[in-house]
């Protein structure tokens, strides 16, 4: 056989041609991309790499001179690169692109398509034969597929200066994006797009504050007299280049009227803040060069919200917890949560009707996002205040934020308690509220000492164990003897931290310590995420968080070893190893990713389970009936005080209106309606409360038939007959439970706490040996107390030995 170029009346051949124009023309593009690359990859690779130099300022960084070298070096360059890249360059043909797509099959389908017969046409067996190869290679070229381009670019640029030019190149015109004319300016062969006035140039450009994260602006771009709006404190540069007489700026934006100056009579320069809105105009002489107007871009100020009421978080966590939502355009730096004392709204009862020592407001830093967007964000305060004197007490709370501009939001307070630690045992309680009463005013030292000695005067009452009762009244000495002199600071805050520990100690036992350490792990941990520590250290106090968490749990399981059972049907919390191990290993996990939020939002959660593992001892239906009838006393005392009152009102001004007395009757027949259905709870059938329900019910009468005097007579005898319900109740209950010292419900003495005043919330009891059990210890230690003070108040005695007796005094 031998090859020939078909004539065009080929039909076979022509007609696979016209079936394949598509793929023939894409296969000659190929082609010209092959070469294109082959011959001009060094030109696009400089040009490139110019561009990006230039987008990115590289010019700025050079003498001018050395910056038009470089530029017109690089024109140059590009010139020859073209030139090299044109003269090596051939011009793909038609054969060539059909060779290539035939190339890409073995059998070269095309080329056969061409071939005929060299002899024995004419014989039918060898016509067919030819026939059914030809068909065959039609349909081989049918199935041709388009090569890609192949420019082989690695083995000419072999060390791939093409990507790297092309990834800088990218960059730029993402951040910052460059026209032809800009890369003139920055090379500085080219003079700004404005008026140029006997060979003076000038070039301007406006850089806002960073804090906007807007671009700097080539102002001779800009259209003449154009309104250019840009934030406050945007920076004016301005560059006059050549030599002119009467060359001036006016300068309407600084406030400063800032001169052109320069050591160079052919460089003038100006720098300039945007402070107000204005107008900017260069002249030399009469001509004009320049004339741009400024306004001040609105920039609202950052707001900041409560998201939420403030509150306090349990378990290992405790604190203060404050949610708050703030936002800005432009984004918020900084916060602050102001606390201040609300005294109007203090019960100033007790230890709080002295004068309160003047105290600086609270000042806590807003946490701020450490990555992210600033400018809408949600987050919680975190602050530990449980040992403020104001502590429970009524304050405000003021939110403020500034923005990246140094703008400040609107006051935002709220009127709150401020949250914090509240002791249930009642001798912690006590103890807390002295150690705040002389936190308060010093007026109060002596009041508080007394009542310290008076509710630990009868160890055996206490039902405390020999070594917290030792350490009660070491504190206590020790409050006492610095108090004759009178207390500085520095001991007060001594004092205050003596009996905040042995309040701790008395609320939580060996529970304390452990919930202490948890605490600070939890803490020292969250600070290192806000902060955004090294792994290493995030490694390291995860590990102490997790020990932490252990010796909580083993505390746990030893308190609630000496807790009373709980009742049937209750069910204490629980937290399974599984699940505590699954949320460790999710926020080791998510401190390994850089995932700080959450892994914060991990550890809140945490917190929020062993929050719910307080144990509390076990309650019967007679313990929540007890715990409602100390309620109900207190209720009925507020409102003899307030009948009492308007009983003083009414001897001043004359009379006392009908509807005060009214709404009073109307206030004890709601508390006789509600004694009346705790007497239908289990242990609520006390002959004393069937009493207290009668004389409720004289009350109410007397009062609405405006016998006033007559209604304080029986709610008097009302608070009596409650107060011997609630004591015949916890009898009752004290021997159900055994005569352990202790009551059911927790609390030392049925309805009162050390003080003798009402209970308002059921307490927990400890658990432990109590101090001198045996009577004649007791009795012995206080015959010696009694002979000690006989002698101390014998005049006759010598002034040191009256002296020490007072000390034995003072160690009892």
């Amino acid at each position: 056989m031998e090859r020939h170029r078909p004539e065009a009346s080929d039909d076979r051949y022509g007609q696979v041609l016209r079936h394949m124009r598509g793929r023939i023309l894409l296969s000659a593009l190929g082609l010209w991309g092959e070469r294109l690359a082959q011959g001009f990859w060094p030109l696009a690779t400089l040009l490139l790499a110019t561009y990006a130099f230039a987008a990115f300022d590289g010019f700025s960084y050079l003498p001018p001179l050395m910056a038009k070298g470089l530029f017109a070096g690089l024109v140059l360059a590009g010139a020859g690169l073209l030139v090299r890249g044109a003269s090596g360059f051939r011009r793909p043909t038609w054969g060539q692109a059909l060779a290539r797509l035939d190339a890409t099959d073995p059998h070269r389908p095309l080329a056969a398509l061409r071939d005929h017969m060299a002899a024995g046409a004419g014989d039918p067996l060898r016509d067919r034969l030819w026939q059914r190869y030809q068909g065959r290679m039609a349909v081989l070229a049918g199935r041709l597929e388009v090569p890609a381009p192949r420019p082989d670019l690695p083995a000419r640029d072999p060390a791939g200066l093409r990507l790297m030019a092309l990834v800088l190149a990218l960059l730029a015109v993402v951040f910052a994006p460059l026209g032809p004319r800009d890369l003139l300016h920055r090379s500085g062969l080219a003079g700004p797009s404005v008026v140029t006035v006997d060979g003076l140039s000038l070039e301007a450009w406006a850089t806002p504050p960073p804090y906007s994260g807007q671009p700097a602006i080539y102002l001779p771009d800009l259209p003449a007299g154009q309104l250019l709006s840009v934030p406050q404190g945007t920076e004016l540069v301005v560059r006059v280049y050549g030599l002119a007489k009467g060359l001036e700026m006016q300068d309407g934006v600084s406030g400063r009227h800032v001169p052109l100056s320069g050591k160079d009579a052919s460089l003038q320069t100006a720098t300039l803040p945007v402070t107000q809105a204005g107008r900017v105009v260069v002249k030399a002489g009469r001509d004009l060069l320049a004339n741009w107007n400024f306004a001040i871009a609105p920039d609202a100020p950052p707001v900041v919200a409560f998201d939420g009421p403030p509150s306090r978080g349990g378990g290992g966590g405790g604190g203060m917890l404050l949610p708050f939502k703030a936002s800005d355009d432009m984004g918020v730096q900084s916060g602050t949560a102001t606390i201040t004392l609300e005294l109007a709204a203090v019960d100033r009862r007790y230890g709080l009707q002295a004068e309160p020592v003047p105290r600086d407001a609270i000042v806590l830093d807003l946490p701020m996002p450490f990555s992210g967007d600033a400018r809408d964000f949600s987050d919680t305060l975190r602050a530990d205040l449980d040992k403020h004197v104001w502590a429970n007490l009524p304050v405000r709370i003021t939110l403020s934020v500034t923005d990246v501009a140094g703008q400040q939001n609107a006051p935002v307070q709220t009127l709150t308690y401020l949250p914090a630690r509240v002791f249930y045992v009642p001798l912690a309680a006590a103890i807390a509220e002295q150690r705040r009463d002389i936190l308060w005013s010093p007026d109060n030292d002596k009041r508080a000492l007394n009542v310290l000695r008076a509710v630990s005067y009868r160890p055996a009452d206490l039902g405390l164990s020999a070594g917290r009762y030792l350490i009660l009244r070491a504190a206590i000495r020790r409050f006492a003897r610095l108090s004759r002199d009178g207390l500085s600071p520095q001991e007060r805050a001594d004092v205050a931290e003596d009996l905040w520990n042995v309040a701790v100690l008395l609320e939580d036992g060996a529970l304390g310590d452990a919930r202490a350490q948890l605490r600070r792990a939890q803490d020292r941990l969250s600070q290192a995420l806000e902060q955004g520590a090294d792994s290493q250290t995030l490694d390291r106090l995860g590990e102490e968080l997790k020990q932490a968490i252990e010796d909580y749990l083993q505390a746990l399981t030893q308190e609630a070893q000496q807790q009373p059972p709980p009742q049937t049907g209750q069910t204490p919390p629980q937290l399974d190893d599984k699940t505590l191990q699954g949320l460790l290993d999710q926020m080791q996990k998510l401190m390994e990713q850089g995932q700080n939020r959450d892994a914060q939002q991990m550890l809140d959660q945490l917190g929020q389970m062993l929050e719910n593992l307080q144990v509390v001892p076990g309650k019967n239906p007679s313990a929540e009936t007890l715990q409602q009838l100390q309620e109900a006393l207190k209720e009925q005392q507020d409102l003899a005080d307030e009948t009492y009152r308007k009983l003083q009102q009414g001897a001043q001004n004359g009379e006392i209106p009908s509807q005060d007395l009214q709404d009073l009757a109307d206030r004890q027949q709601a508390l006789r309606d509600y004694l009346d259905r705790l007497g239908q709870q289990p242990g609520g059938d006390q002959p004393a409360l069937d009493e207290a329900e009668k004389n409720m019910d004289g009350a109410q009468q007397s009062l609405q038939n405006g016998d006033i005097n007559g209604g304080l007579d029986q709610q008097a005898e009302a608070l009596e007959n409650l107060r011997e319900g609630i004591r015949q109740l916890g009898e009752q209950m004290q021997q159900a439970q055994g005569q352990n010292g202790t009551q059911p419900d927790g609390t030392g003495a049925a309805g009162s706490d050390p003080l003798g005043r009402p209970l308002g919330e059921t307490g927990r009891s400890e658990t432990g040996e109590t101090l001198l059990q045996e009577q004649k210890n007791l009795d012995r230690a206080q015959q010696l107390l009694n002979e000690i003070r006989r002698r101390a108040g014998e005049q006759s005695r010598p002034e040191s030995e009256r002296e020490y007796l007072k000390r034995l005094m003072d160690r009892f």
